[in-house]
């Protein structure tokens, strides 16, 4: 019995190994104007801005957050008695959306040129910042109450796409749009076991990385 455990815990290491939802496993489906032109900037997959458009011509920025898109990861080869739920809670999904919004207010307060406000404060010296995370997939399995169900090693713990549309505060004309696709992986890309600490750490840094080139990005345009 115990040399069956012991393979079988090697067999999960090595089916988990290869875990779908990578960052070619969706593109983004975000809509440009006919009259933005394709505009190379760093940290972002793709980007389009308005002609004309400066950010130096505005002194407030807002975030504007839509609605965070999920879908359930799976591993290709998961055993089938295994039957695992990738779908995230409720209440996962509410932490994770606060948690982003902080981030991301947590970096652009930094900008050099321009003050944070709330978006019910934009005004025609606005530049509101519209953020999406889509296809946000989940390659970690939900707890189970059996033996053995933590034993999953991953490499991917998921994959997510960051969208993001300024737009003019006062027309609400979109003056730039651009995304990047990441996965949400561990250090060097080795394999470790999955846990949702690990899985949140992960997704914590992923984020903060995002708002940074963003910060960024901004003060550039």
């Amino acid at each position: 019995m115990a040399f069956f455990k012991i393979h079988y815990k090697i067999i999960v290491t090595l089916i988990t190994f290869l875990s779908i939802g990578s960052a070619s496993a969706s593109e983004s489906a975000i809509s440009v104007p006919e009259n933005f032109t394709p505009y190379n900037i760093k940290k972002l997959d793709e980007a389009w801005v308005s002609p004309g458009f400066n950010a130096s011509n505005y002194k407030t920025v807002a975030i504007q957050w839509l609605e965070f898109e999920y879908r359930p990861g799976k591993d290709r080869f998961e055993p089938q008695d295994r039957n695992e739920n990738y779908e995230l809670p409720a209440e996962t999904k509410v932490r994770l959306e606060k948690q982003a919004n902080e981030i991301f207010s947590k970096q652009l307060v930094k900008l050099k040129s321009h003050k944070l406000i709330d978006l019910n404060q934009a005004d025609a010296e606005t530049l509101i910042v519209q953020l999406n995370v889509t296809d946000f997939v989940n390659n970690l399995p939900q707890p189970r109450q059996f033996a053995g169900s933590t034993d999953f090693f991953l490499r991917q713990f998921g994959a997510a796409t960051l969208n993001v549309t300024l737009i003019d505060g006062k027309s609400q004309k979109p003056l730039f749009k651009g995304y990047v696709r990441d996965n949400i992986q561990s250090f060097g890309f080795n394999v470790v076991r999955a846990d949702i600490i690990t899985a949140n750490r992960r997704t914590k840094l992923q984020f903060t990385q995002w708002a940074k080139d963003l910060r960024k990005n901004i003060n550039s345009l």
